[in-house]
């Protein structure tokens, strides 16, 4: 008797052996190159918060550092009041986005230059930061160079960060106001906290020269901050070589404020930071 048919078994392939579709990555952003270290303070009281505690730490251990610190911590406190105004700028989200980035930009500098990685810190800062540490040169000097790479370099990345539309042009340069007013309020902060008494010409060119000096600090704040504005809207063009670009430029300016700088007292520090 034949044998009856057998028909074939068919092989169920396990789940596991179905292809499996690549998991999905984000695309990197192309203005990634613009992010900071570690994400910004949630807000500008904070980063006032933080600011404050490093002038205060560094202050502590004779660091000249100390000097920039304090004085940004003053103004980004000025900043966290004048967003909560009614109407007084346009946007004040944005105008906190930029401000938080911005200090979170010096932050990252002075974090990587404690933990020795210079290659993580812009050529204009290390100037900077290398001088202040060494605390062997006037502290207006220091306080210069801090602000040279500060806003020559880190601002127009930070504006660049936040989005330069020219809706937002008029809020930034309001601020100008702001550090203009600032200017008798930084000088006597400096006088009180690490200029020697009586040792420095700081209260006495101000007396002297009235109402001219803050003027001239004003312009001179004016067209720095314009100049970066500019740099931030061809930095969306330009992407990283754009950045190089800045840092070179910070430098050689920085460069030339270190040797003026050199050439000033150095007993216009104090013996002991306050």
């Amino acid at each position: 008797m034949p044998l009856p048919a057998v028909r074939p078994t068919r092989v169920l392939a396990p789940s596991s052996a179905r292809p499996v579709a690549a998991p999905r990555t984000a695309a990197p952003r192309p203005d990634a190159w613009l992010a900071t270290r570690r994400p910004p303070a949630p807000t500008l009281a904070a980063a006032a918060r933080a600011l404050a505690d490093l002038a205060a730490s560094l202050a502590a251990r004779q660091d000249h550092r100390a000097a920039f610190a304090a004085v940004y911590a003053m103004q980004v406190s000025d900043m966290a009041a004048e967003v909560q105004q009614p109407g007084y700028y346009a946007d004040p989200a944005w105008m906190t986005r930029l401000a938080l980035d911005f200090a979170q930009r010096y932050l990252d500098a002075v974090e990587a230059h404690d933990a020795g990685q210079r290659a993580a810190v812009p050529a204009a800062w290390l100037l900077a930061l290398d001088r202040a540490r060494a605390g062997d040169g006037p502290v207006m000097g220091d306080v210069l160079l801090a602000m040279n790479a500060h806003l020559t370099h880190d601002l127009a990345l930070a504006a660049a960060a936040t989005g330069p539309t020219p809706a937002h042009r008029a809020d930034y340069m309001r601020f100008n106001e702001t550090m203009r007013r600032n200017v008798d309020r930084v000088q006597d902060l400096l006088a009180a906290r690490f200029l020697a008494p009586g040792g420095s010409a700081v209260g006495a060119l101000d007396a002297a020269l009235g109402p001219v000096d803050e003027w001239l600090a004003g312009q001179a704040i004016s067209r720095l901050r314009a100049k970066a504005w500019d740099d931030a809207v061809a930095l969306r063009r330009e992407g990283p070589a754009g950045q190089a670009r800045l840092d070179a430029r910070a430098t050689r300016v920085g460069r030339v404020l270190d040797w003026l700088a050199r050439r000033l007292p150095t007993r216009w520090g104090r013996e002991r930071l306050a």
